[in-house]
């Protein structure tokens, strides 16, 4: 194990890298320049990739899932590699073909993005000022698609981006931690190579994203990829997923589906830090992470059948849980540990008509907590969803998750757990298609408690296609923390806000 504090307070943070500097006006000027009539030909002539689909897991809530994705939701990912789709289980003859000639494109995005907090009260002598502009960030995702002559594909996606809120509110009120964590970042994404070894094995090999599950709305098998939630509410769920590095092995037989992985990075969820307006405590804990690889690798298995009009899949894995337990080293001091976990899971999924009915179920073993001391603990996992799609373009799903931790004690209810014996949660979600799909409306609703007395979270939304592949969204994001103890959303409760994105897609290919 290595451990990684975290920096501390930085009274007058150093100024943005130059790099930075230069790129994030570069991005704007072509945003600007992205309107119509602003393009090259030989650029606008290329399709324009999908507008991003709304989604919002838990608190941080998304909605999409499937081995891969879900079919109709696709994410930011999915849509920069348009005619590269990974759909495990469909076998494409001509894909297979050695006369297929090579080829690559280039796909991005150009965004800008802002919120602005309307809720937050006025902060107390030498706390950060949260009130108005929370952010104005410019982002830019390039990848790059490669066919390498039969079935062989790799793709490599980079994502850069620079917020320009912090230097207009000033520097130096933030803490060192937000400014690392908030202001700009540049990092790889998905890159890998893959291909098929024979007629029905597959294989997948470098950084990717494995969605597993049949819930939309809910994560409760879907834990191989860790996730982003440094602005719980905000981000689709599509875009929350971080990419790890893994060896993939795909085995198909019939209507089933094999897949054996191995998970070569140890890397966790990115969440909020000291001095944001999301995380919930005064002070911070160091965290030990596990080295990359070696004992430390995490593996993971499925099977998955799809059948007329319903299909199945059974997961297992064994993994680090995502989720820190706090463990004392003694005169006071603390860090935060993962522990090693394991997970079975199945998941069902039966359409009837216009409904769409969702089973998940799942059993974690090995859980650890601060106030259970060496004990480790087992949850059982549950998820039951209805969607419905019979009104023209709308659809409309309701999803009731339980988590309930066995052989709980009354102490784990202490900080620094503060966890309780069951969890429920619930999600209503609308979608709605309007002016030829021109816009689109969406409502996310996420309550907590049977009656919603452990807080809730709603997000209402709407997108507008000002152009082709030019797309404009606002909306707002309301918190509610209830009396219960969820750590985020205490933190949340004086962060409602409204928000806009404007997104230009662009699609640049190559023979």
């Amino acid at each position: 194990m290595k451990l990684k504090p975290r920096a501390g307070l930085v009274e007058n943070p150093n100024p943005a890298p130059m790099t930075m500097r230069f790129l994030a006006p570069l991005i704007l000027l072509v945003l600007l320049l992205a309107a119509p009539g602003g393009l090259p030909d030989a650029w606008a002539a290329g399709p324009p990739l999908l507008a991003q689909a709304e989604s919002d897991d838990d608190l941080a809530s998304g909605f999409d899932d499937g081995e891969e994705q879900n079919e109709g939701q696709k994410s930011d990912d999915d849509d920069l590699s348009s005619g590269f789709e990974d759909e495990p289980g469909v076998k494409d003859a001509e894909a297979k073909t050695a006369t297929e000639p090579s080829f690559w494109q280039v796909n991005g995005f150009l965004r800008l993005d802002g919120s602005y907090n309307y809720a937050r009260p006025a902060p107390a002598a030498g706390e950060t000022d949260h009130r108005g502009l929370s952010k104005l960030r410019a982002a830019l995702r390039l990848e790059l698609s490669l066919k390498l002559g039969g079935s062989w594909k790799s793709k490599i996606t980079g994502q850069a981006f620079h917020d320009f809120a912090y230097g207009l509110n000033g520097r130096e009120q933030y803490t060192g931690q937000v400014l690392e964590s908030r202001e700009q970042e540049a990092e790889l994404r998905e890159a890998f190579v893959e291909g098929s070894l024979t007629e029905n094995v597959d294989l997948k090999l470098g950084r990717q994203i494995v969605v597993w599950g049949k819930s939309d709305n809910i994560r409760i098998t879907d834990i191989l990829n860790p996730l982003d939630f440094r602005e719980p509410g905000l981000t689709d769920l599509a875009d929350l997923r971080l990419p790890l590095t893994m060896s993939r092995l795909g085995v198909f037989f019939g209507p089933w589906t094999v897949s054996a992985i191995a998970i070569h990075e140890i890397r966790f969820d990115k969440a909020p830090v000291l001095g944001s307006d999301f995380y919930p405590l005064k002070t911070e804990t160091a965290e030990a992470i596990p080295d990359d690889g070696g004992e430390n690798t995490e593996y993971a298995f499925s099977l998955s059948g799809e059948f007329s009009g319903w299909d199945l899949a059974y997961y297992r894995a064994r993994v680090f849980d995502d989720a820190a337990y706090f463990a004392s080293l003694g005169g006071g001091a603390f860090e935060r540990r993962h522990a090693r976990i394991s997970m079975n899971g199945l998941g069902v999924n039966v359409a009837l008509g216009n409904w769409l009915l969702k089973l998940e179920g799942a059993r974690f073993t090995g859980l650890r907590f601060f106030q259970g001391g060496a004990r480790r603990f087992t949850r059982y996992d549950g998820v039951l969803g209805l969607e419905y799609s019979g009104i023209g373009d709308t659809t409309l799903s309701l999803e009731a998750a339980n988590r309930h931790l066995a052989g709980f004690d009354k102490a784990l209810e202490a900080a620094p757990d503060g966890q309780v014996e069951n969890v429920n949660q619930y999600v209503f979600t609308y979608r709605g298609s309007f002016l030829r799909e021109k816009l689109d409306l969406v409502a996310v609703l996420i309550y907590f408690g049977r009656k919603a007395e452990q807080g809730s979270l709603q997000r209402y939304s709407a997108t507008y296609e000002l152009a082709e592949a030019l797309d404009l969204t606002g909306g707002v994001v309301l918190y509610t923390r209830g009396d219960g103890e969820n750590f985020l959303l205490a933190a949340a409760k004086d962060n409602d806000r409204v928000f806009f994105d404007l997104k230009w897609s662009f699609y640049i290919p190559f023979s």
